[in-house]
């Protein structure tokens, strides 16, 4: 069996990723889109990952949505960078982190703009804020958090209370990072 995946460019930098005829077995078609998608960015050494989603349908992957950037100087990469919490810094381990920032990366992206700071916060108590004005990202622990506007204090505990989703969203306009 012979396997194709394409790559259709559907607007200037959003890709769709799919197999063409025979797919392999679900267990392996994660492997095929990395390896696709890899291909496609050492032929186009300009551009850098922004955004993927799946396509699923009954929780079998069918296909990635790829969002692209042109790297706004040759050989650097535009970044957000990070500062981690002292404290967080000396109990997370390393592949905790990552996949904290890689969530809270993932709806950051899809989040639309806002004024202020973007605020993701996990059930353990972690958070991740984002400023986009200032491109800037820190994680903190929740208890480091003061000065919320009641508003959004008032929705963060509701969400304590009974969380329905992994994580708290919430646009704190005017809010500052220091």
């Amino acid at each position: 069996m012979k396997l194709t995946t394409r790559v259709y460019e559907l607007e200037p930098n959003w890709l769709l990723i799919c197999f063409k005829g025979h797919k392999p077995p679900s267990e392996n078609r994660a492997f095929w889109f990395q390896r696709t998608l890899r291909d496609y960015l050492g032929d186009h050494p300009d551009r850098h990952v922004r955004r993927i989603e799946t396509i699923q349908d009954n929780g079998e992957l069918l296909g990635l949505h790829v969002w692209l950037e042109v790297q706004p100087q040759p050989g650097k990469r535009k970044e957000l960078p990070v500062k981690i919490h002292h404290q967080l810094f000396c109990e997370m381990q390393p592949e905790h982190m990552e996949a904290l920032l890689h969530y809270a990366y993932d709806i950051f992206f899809r989040h639309e703009a806002g004024s202020g700071v973007l605020a993701v916060v996990s059930r353990g108590g972690k958070v991740v804020l984002f400023d986009r004005g200032k491109e800037k990202c820190f994680v903190v622990p929740l208890a480091e958090l003061r000065n919320l506007p009641a508003e959004a204090l008032a929705k963060l505990r509701q969400w304590q209370s009974e969380p329905t989703t992994p994580y708290f969203t919430i646009e704190l306009g005017g809010f500052e990072l220091s």
